[in-house]
């Protein structure tokens, strides 16, 4: 796992290094626990139709985002013709 050989700040790092890293628990769980924890964020926003800000031009699966200095709002959950990473 890339997790426990260069672990990171963030959240997935965290468990991989104290808990697979350790034998504690295997890379399937860590898996199982990222996949929910990606599953429970979604849900979050989607349900509270919370939106993300671009303040700067940002490139998001192939579409470009126009930021215009105090922001530009870009839903999140929202479908996309091909979806994320389509077309």
């Amino acid at each position: 796992m890339a997790k426990t050989e260069d672990p990171a700040g963030d959240l997935l790092s965290r468990p991989a290094v104290d808990r697979v890293a350790t034998g504690e628990a295997s890379a399937e769980e860590a898996v199982g626990l990222a996949s929910l924890l990606l599953v429970a964020g979604h849900e979050t926003i989607a349900r509270t139709g919370m939106r993300r800000i671009a303040t700067d031009d940002v490139e998001v699966g192939g579409a470009t985002i126009r930021g215009r200095g105090r922001g530009r709002r870009a839903g999140l959950g929202e479908p996309r013709p091909g979806g994320l990473c389509g077309p």
